[in-house]
């Protein structure tokens, strides 16, 4: 039987824009990933719009928990990704 990750977990990591415009094209299409943990991961806002985005487009997601904490350049309202 194939194992899937079901989640994606990283901490104290500077993306660079590119890696993370990528994780959103990932998840547009993504079925298994449960839970997304990016903590003090240099978020931006191109990233956050580019996931909702991807995640608005995927009706299968089963993302169903995000943490975002410590990301000091990333000062969202949570209802952005809403």
């Amino acid at each position: 039987m194939w194992q899937y990750f079901t989640s994606v977990s990283a901490k104290d990591i500077n993306f660079s824009n590119d890696t993370l415009l990528a994780l959103a094209a990932v998840m547009r299409r993504n079925t298994t990933i449960q839970r997304l943990e990016l903590t003090n991961a240099s978020l931006n806002e191109s990233f956050v719009s580019a996931l909702a985005d991807a995640l608005a487009d995927n009706r299968n997601s089963l993302l169903s928990s995000i943490d975002f904490s410590d990301n000091k350049y990333a000062h969202f309202p949570p209802t952005f990704l809403c």
